[in-house]
């Protein structure tokens, strides 16, 4: 089936399935995609509350149940997740097929009252909801990233918030929520993630004895519109120290032949403690206290972040870009591009460790034309020449500069 990738490792007691639904990031549904698995994880027609389904997953050898909502790229990714112990550690029971069969009924037989949602769930929901999206303002870091992107992409997808927006749950309630659930199941492409220890055969017979999946076709990635100049936006709020972001975009995706290249050229520049950002920027020249940045291989997108004294904003913007010109020139020696690589290789070994991690990168691997296995990551990056990093480099150019300010700075 081209719906599920089966991940089989033994050296685990466990397994964990996650059922995935891979939705475009769409202004007028994104508030309801954030809500729906929410409200799916109170009650199903089983199981009409919470307080029923943790005491099934206790007698589920403490199964884990859980879901989540992420952004990649242009897609809104809804997630479901339980993990248990495999069938190979119990005596005459199936942990794996109930598992399953908990999953179809949290997702497809929700708790439904008059041919609705329940009013008390929704309501609870969307409150959790509103606190989550507001949360985001009370973490100044998190929120300048946020508005960059808001402001880099505010005629494209990316720019939408994967939460939603406070304003839309005002005229979200229980009939319409259901009524929108009932078009989402039907229409929205799905992928079953299985990892771990368990019968790779017996798995995908389970999947199909108890879900009915239809093929869609994932939505694909999209590096977006370049400008033919750099935007400037700067804000002001209550705080002491300026937040800095800076957005670049590259043409380089995940689907990119470069794209090994740019993972070693991010953490050069400013993914890990060896970075030129952080020695540099923070280290020697003390203009931040933080400097780093972050590869978004779904959009080629590269995102500074750095918090400054206001004063030191426009010394800071133009050593960001010296570093950055740096690597352009070729100013690396084979010692920083091993660091780089070793710190890279390392940490994608590690995901091999923890199940929630397998999960989660092969959720996202499932987006775009190339699905890279972890000893594929591995090859990839250690075969990266300091040639390819320039050429890399080469592709990026800045976007938007935010920078977050105090009221009377």
């Amino acid at each position: 089936m081209k719906n599920i990738i089966c991940i089989k490792d033994e050296k685990f007691k466990t397994f964990a399935v996650s059922v995935n639904f891979y939705r475009k990031l769409n202004r007028n549904d994104v508030t309801l995609n954030a809500l729906l698995p929410a409200v799916l994880r109170r009650g199903c027609s089983f199981y009409s509350d919470t307080r029923t389904i943790n005491i099934y997953l206790e007698e589920l050898y403490g199964a884990t149940l859980n879901y989540d909502v992420k952004k990649c790229g242009d897609t809104q990714i809804i997630s479901f997740y339980i993990s248990t112990i495999s069938d190979k550690y119990t005596e005459n029971d199936t942990p794996f097929e109930k598992s399953f069969k908990l999953l179809r009924d949290v997702i497809f037989n929700p708790y439904i009252t008059d041919n609705a949602f329940s009013k008390e769930y929704v309501e609870t929901e969307k409150k959790n909801l509103k606190e989550l999206i507001e949360s985001v303002k009370n973490d100044k870091r998190e929120y300048a990233k946020k508005r960059l992107i808001e402001e880099m992409y505010k005629n494209e997808n990316y720019g939408i918030f994967e939460y939603g927006y406070t304003e839309d749950l005002e005229k979200i309630n229980e009939q319409n929520l259901y009524d929108y659930y009932k078009s989402f199941i039907n229409s929205t492409p799905v992928k079953i993630l299985i990892c771990g220890n368990f019968d790779k055969e017996k798995a995908q017979e389970t999947v199909k004895d108890i879900f009915t999946l239809p093929e869609f076709d994932i939505p694909t990635i999209n590096h977006g519109i370049f400008k033919s100049h750099t935007e400037t936006v700067t804000e002001t709020a209550d705080i002491t120290q300026g937040k800095l972001a800076i957005g670049y975009r590259t043409e380089i995706t995940k689907d990119s032949s470069l794209y090994f290249p740019m993972l070693v050229l991010n953490n050069l520049f400013g993914g890990s403690p060896h970075s030129k950002l952080f020695l540099n920027v923070r280290e020697k020249l003390s203009l931040a206290y933080y400097a780093g940045s972050g590869y978004n291989s779904y959009k080629g997108l590269i995102i500074v972040n750095c918090g400054i004294e206001f004063d030191k904003y426009s010394l800071t913007v133009k050593e960001i870009d010296n570093q950055l010109n740096d690597i352009l020139l070729g100013n690396l020696s084979e010692d920083e591009i091993n660091f780089s690589k070793a710190a890279l290789t390392t940490g994608y070994s590690a995901i091999n460790d923890n199940l929630g991690s397998q999960i989660s990168f092969y959720m996202s691997q499932v987006i775009g034309k190339n699905i890279f296995t972890i000893s594929e990551y591995i090859e990839g990056i250690n075969k990266v020449t300091k040639d390819d990093i320039i050429l890399a480099a080469k592709t990026i150019k800045p976007d938007t500069i935010y920078f977050l300010k105090g009221e009377n700075s």
